[in-house]
């Protein structure tokens, strides 16, 4: 997925506050997981700041983080005062380095669109910083002398188990279904228009998903954690391969919640029970968590790419038929004025009569014309298609009095043109799909007049909608048919088999504005006239 290049957003001001009081809170509630000097099974205030750091960036997160921890650190057995400043910065330099490995030096996307961007948060924003917060933090416990050297691996492993337990749990399902709502409601520092609200399971795969949830919950209070703690990964495994990413990154939420939170209750009365066997049996089932948190999000890739798949299956079977049909219609519309030429270029062979030569000759002249008119309207088709959008200046009124100037005939009527409705006569667009829309536009209104002594008249306007031009051609001509209005725009449609276009100017028009991510609409009443109304965004 391409990121877009990201622009500051101004944030409310108690984005500054909250920061502060979600790190209070969240230490309070570690403490209550505590079973060592400076180690909980479940540690939340660094959890919630890579949260927020991605959110509303490191000004509002990191100083408040350092405050919070500098405030804790003598509540988690460190009452030397000196050394609170000491302690409180691995967890700041631990989310400072994973929101700038990640996402300043990596560009990578926090919302986890795919499995690229997954790992490299998984490593470079997870693991890697976290691994430096660690070994910062009980390398100060050592030199401060609250550890000995011995319990350094075991320390080190205790840390990680407990900080990457509230990192992966609750921070990356966080990051990954929260952030569209906020974008939303205009509340990241970065502005994002590549973000999507996910979509919640519905029916039977709700119901499927549920019992799964609902077993996970039911078997936290029943089963032994010791003994079968592989069964949560189990359970997130197969919602993984069941429903794809969200749906793992879920259950490890509601597995970790439960996992994590009722043995610490129980084991609060045994502390052996933490050292001896917790660590590793925690370690272990974080490990299959990250296993379904990966196949989800394989899962979930193969789908949306498989949904791709589809979705360029059907356009290239109807870009083949369109292909077959354009060959068709081509190679007829190129051989009909050919033939017509080389027969009268017989005919006049045989004819001695120069007047009637002349005749002949006007009328290969013709023919040549309507060649020379369709092979425009092919290469106008190839540009349309082929040529990149590239926003200029356009001078609406100058460009129409130009297309108006190439239709005049001398010796044919003329029809009265109105321009005095041009409000906008300056847009920046892209001129070469501008010009070939109008041409298409202005040239059949030009051509298909009323019968009749009814004056023909043309009058084109202009104006402003939010970043849109609208321009309209109207015409008080023949009109369209009510049963063909729903096909003008089709390739090599033709109102009646005696016009003399190819059928494809409505066509070129109509991709053209698709191109320019505009829009084109016809409103006509058969015998009174009708009314092409082009919007097309502007470019500042």
């Amino acid at each position: 997925m391409t990121i877009d290049t990201p622009k500051t957003n101004r944030l409310p001001w108690w984005t500054w506050v909250l920061p502060m009081v979600f790190f209070h809170v969240g230490s309070r509630a570690s403490l209550f997981f505590q079973y060592d000097l400076g180690v909980a099974s479940l540690y939340l205030p660094t959890a919630t700041a890579l949260l927020l750091i991605y959110w509303w960036g490191p000004w509002r997160v990191l100083p408040a983080l350092y405050a919070n921890a500098v405030f804790f650190t003598p509540l988690w057995g460190v009452p030397e005062m000196h050394l609170w400043f000491l302690y409180a910065l691995p967890e700041t330099i631990y989310v400072f380095l994973s929101w700038y490995i990640f996402s300043q030096r990596l560009r990578g996307d926090y919302t986890l669109p795919n499995n690229r961007d997954f790992w490299k948060f998984l490593i470079f924003g997870l693991t890697l910083p976290l691994a430096v917060e660690v070994l910062l933090l009980d390398a100060v416990h050592i030199l401060n002398m609250d550890q000995t050297i011995n319990n350094f691996q075991s320390n080190i492993a205790r840390n990680f188990v407990g900080e990457f337990a509230g990192a992966f749990g609750f921070a990356v399902p966080a990051l990954y279904f929260i952030t569209p709502y906020l974008q939303k409601w205009n509340l990241l520092i970065n502005r994002r228009t590549d973000l999507y609200i996910h979509q919640p399971l519905r029916g039977k795969r709700l119901a499927e998903a549920f019992v799964f949830y609902a077993s996970t919950v039911i078997l936290s209070f029943i089963l032994d954690f010791e003994q079968y703690w592989f069964v949560y990964g189990i359970f997130a495994l197969y919602l993984a391969n069941r429903f794809g990413f969200g749906a793992a990154l879920f259950a490890n939420l509601l597995s970790i919640a439960f996992t994590y939170v009722v043995p610490v209750i129980a084991l609060h009365s045994n502390p052996e029970i933490v050292d001896n066997n917790l660590v590793p049996i925690s370690l272990g089932n974080s490990l299959l968590f990250v296993f379904a948190a990966i196949t989800g999000r394989v899962i979930s890739d193969l789908r949306l790419a498989e949904r791709k798949l589809m979705v360029q299956n059907r356009e290239l079977e109807t870009t083949n038929k369109e292909l077959d049909r354009f060959v068709y219609s081509v190679s007829h519309d190129l051989a009909s004025p050919l033939k017509s030429i080389l027969g009268l270029i017989n005919i006049s062979r045989l004819e001695p009569d120069q007047k009637n030569q002349l005749d002949y000759l006007g009328k290969m002249e013709s023919s040549i014309k309507k060649l020379e008119n369709f092979i425009s309207e092919v290469l106008d088709y190839s540009r349309v298609n082929r040529v990149e959008v590239r926003p200029e200046v356009v001078r609406i009124k100058e460009l129409c009095e130009e297309i108006l100037f190439q239709l005049h005939v001398p010796g044919q009527p003329t029809p009265e043109v109105d321009l005095s409705g041009l409000e906008v006569t300056e847009i920046t667009s892209d001129r070469l799909r501008t010009r070939i829309v109008l041409n298409n536009l202005i040239s059949n209104a030009w051509k298909f007049r009323r019968p009749g002594e009814t004056p023909h008249r043309i009058k084109l306007r202009s104006s402003v909608q939010s970043n849109r031009v609208a321009i309209e051609v109207s015409d008080n001509g023949e009109g369209i048919r009510p049963e063909y209005q729903s096909k003008i725009f089709d390739m090599f449609f033709r109102g009646s088999q005696k016009q003399s276009g190819s059928g494809l100017g409505l066509y070129i028009a109509k991709e053209a504005v698709d191109k320019m991510g505009g829009s084109i609409s016809v409103q006509s009443t058969y015998g009174v006239g009708t009314t092409f109304v082009v919007e097309i965004p502007v470019t500042e």
